[in-house]
């Protein structure tokens, strides 16, 4: 059975093109894709985000010369896989608004440009990230049940085929975003466990035949090259190919024990090799170009291998397809052979290559962080206790320490026009708390992606403000809850907190519900109103809210809070003090008189 669904895997990467000419393949009566641009075929369409295809030069060699959405000229290879399997000459978009009930039937892909493993790499261009992707696989499957029935449902999951394509936006783009807290080899592992992670839950949803594609040389793509492979040579970004590497090396076996242990067949296609064999020997393939995208008309783009500078051509496709991939073990492109290259070491200076890295030292330029340094303040609780200004972040880093966390809310761009025409720039909303009564937000808008989270990490460690928290009913044990009704307001957007018992939860919707369990709410009852859908001024209402837990004063607070005197009244009582001894000396001599 195994080796039958592997043959089958082989096919649909078209491994043997020759042994495919036949006509309907009966054993499969779906395709399922997820993923990223590579199997797009017009789901960013409808969705708020620049990274779109439907215009030209996309689509000039697609059936009719229009833009459909997809990313390439012509068809993508979700477009060509269901063709050799006898589906469709065309795979539809799950989110077509146009889509009918029986165009569900042959399969669907939910891919979206632009998404990867990283959560963070949706937001960053406000796509479908592949865990929502299977939200929408769940809907999909609810409307087969509805439309077909029970029986339908349970054949296109037991029997249809799913793929699974991602990564690429990963190592190329949000890596640079992620580089304060991983390394590239952490990273790629990162992202292979995460992949690892997504096929479990596909298979949780019933999913039997799973193929998942390797990286690709993505360090190789025209953009990598022209940005990183000097102007003149043009070579090939080596440490981010060396990182499609690592996360190939962690997938494959992962893969390889996740099919032994669950029921199905899960199979990893190794996508690399082929890819870096046609960009090495283009001429081997019919190209002529493969370190340029080519956006020109009529018979010029048939020799180039890249439509854009990031995209394959359609052509290209075609040919990886015949050429296929292989599973398990890396071949050319990997380690030694042929287009491995010279392992020449790290950069630097000299045969000794880079310098090795070296923390900073933190150097304190208030006196609030001198004191920190020198371990005369030691909790947060005595900075707020004296209202002391927190100029340096590395207060809250010495202080908190490695219980403090962080997450990218919404990144979001902006346009300004000037007369050089639009400039955009990239905003970064970001939380960080300690999960124990400490919470911050940071807004940054920057050039770029990476900059304006570390900008807004930085500026939200600054804006860290203590929660109270209290208790719903009797004083035991933590406090749980937001101590009494409180109301916070940005813009159009009004979020009000109630007190919850204990076991409650947190009520509430998705974004004020990461920002109170940064700050360690565990039970609240929330209610908003205005315009929640724009997350930036929700987040900072939510932000306001819980500043706001400590502008109200009840009878138990009263209590447990000893204020201290103003030094006004500090001099009147000393004064007080002074005056008394007098008096009595005056007295005592009126009385001898």
């Amino acid at each position: 059975m195994k080796l039958q669904i592997l043959c089958l895997a082989l096919v649909l990467i078209a491994v043997e093109a020759n042994a495919v000419k036949q006509g309907i393949n009966a054993t499969i009566p779906a395709l399922i894709v997820f993923g990223d641009s590579i199997m797009d075929t017009g789901n960013n369409n409808n969705l708020p985000t620049l990274l779109k295809c439907n215009f030209p030069p996309y689509g000039k060699d697609y059936p009719g010369g229009f833009a459909t959405g997809r990313f390439s000229d012509g068809r993508v290879p979700s477009d060509l896989i269901a063709e050799k399997l006898g589906l469709a000459k065309t795979l539809p978009a799950y989110m077509n608004p146009y889509l009918k009930p029986e165009d569900l039937l042959k399969g669907v892909t939910f891919a979206s440009g632009g998404t990867g493993y990283d959560p963070l790499t949706a937001k960053i261009m406000s796509v479908i990230s592949v865990w929502d992707q299977l939200i929408y696989f769940k809907e999909y499957i609810s409307k087969i049940k509805k439309h077909f029935g029970e029986e339908k449902a349970k054949e296109i999951l037991e029997h249809s085929f799913f793929l699974v394509v991602s990564s690429s936006n990963d190592l190329a783009h949000t890596y640079l975003a992620q580089a304060h807290r991983y390394d590239r080899t952490s990273y790629a592992n990162f992202l292979a466990d995460s992949a690892v992670h997504f096929v479990r839950e596909l298979h949780k949803l019933g999913a039997r035949k799973i193929g998942v594609f390797s990286a690709v040389p993505v360090g190789c793509v025209p953009l990598q090259r022209t940005v990183f492979g000097g102007f003149f040579t043009r070579r090939c970004n080596q440490p981010l190919n060396n990182m499609a590497k690592q996360f190939n090396a962690r997938l494959s076996p992962a893969l390889d024990s996740l099919d032994k242990e669950l029921d199905g067949v899960i199979l990893y296609i190794n996508v690399y090799d082929t890819l870096f064999d046609m960009i090495q020997y283009p001429k081997k393939y019919g190209f002529e170009v493969a370190d340029k995208g080519c956006c020109g008309k009529g018979l010029l783009t048939i020799s180039y291998l890249w439509f854009t500078s990031s995209k394959m051509a359609e052509r290209g496709g075609e040919r990886g397809a015949e050429r296929g991939g292989d599973r398990g073990n890396f071949g050319r492109g990997f380690g030694g052979g042929r287009g491995g290259g010279r392992d020449r070491g790290p950069r630097g200076r000299g045969r000794r290559g880079g310098r090795a890295s070296e923390e900073a030292k933190w150097v304190p330029v208030t006196k609030l962080g001198r004191l920190v340094l020198d371990n005369k303040i030691t909790r947060l609780e005595e900075i707020y206790l004296h209202s002391l200004p927190v100029k340096e972040y590395q207060i809250i880093d010495l202080l908190v320490g490695p219980s403090l966390k962080d997450e990218v809310m919404k990144i979001m761009p902006v346009q300004k026009q000037t007369r050089a025409g639009q400039r955009t720039r990239f905003k970064a909303f970001v939380v960080v708390g300690d999960g124990n009564g400490h919470v911050g937000l940071g807004v940054k808008c920057s050039k770029e992606v990476a900059t304006a989270i570390r900008g807004a990490i930085i500026l939200a460690k600054l804006s860290v403000v203590p929660v109270r928290r209290g208790y719903w009913g009797n004083k035991i044990g933590k406090p749980h809850t937001v101590p009494c009704k409180v109301t916070g307001k940005c813009g159009s957007v009004t979020v009000r907190m109630v007190p919850a018992p204990r076991g409650a939860g947190i009520v509430a919707a998705r974004v004020p519900k990461k920002v109170l369990q940064f700050a360690g709410i565990d039970d609240v009852f929330t209610s908003s109103r205005g315009s929640t859908k724009t997350l930036g001024n929700f987040v900072k209402a939510t932000f306001d809210c819980l500043q706001k837990t400590y502008g109200f004063l009840t009878p138990e607070f009263w209590k447990e809070t000893r204020f201290s005197k103003s030094p006004y009244q500090e001099y009147t009582d000393f004064l007080a003090t002074k005056a008394v001894p007098a008096a009595k000396v005056i007295t005592e001599g009126e009385d001898q008189a």
